[in-house]
């Protein structure tokens, strides 16, 4: 997660290498980042951008609410 909101944008390949898990480890972990809206995609496997929408913002950042 932090290298997602450093860059914004990350290939799903990344994943695997970032949380040094095996493949079927890194697939979930993409479905999880997708299903809590913590990220998205343009594509089922396009790179992983960070959802910054209103409800993300106040929860990454609480001190500016």
């Amino acid at each position: 997660m932090a290298r997602l909101l450093l860059q914004g944008e990350i290939p799903r390949s990344e994943i695997r290498d970032i949380a040094n898990v095996k493949q079927r480890r890194a697939t979930q972990i993409i479905k999880e980042l997708l299903d809590a809206e913590i990220a998205w995609s343009k594509t089922a496997y396009g790179p992983l951008r960070l959802n910054l929408s209103v409800d993300m913002a106040t929860l990454l950042f609480p001190e500016l609410a």
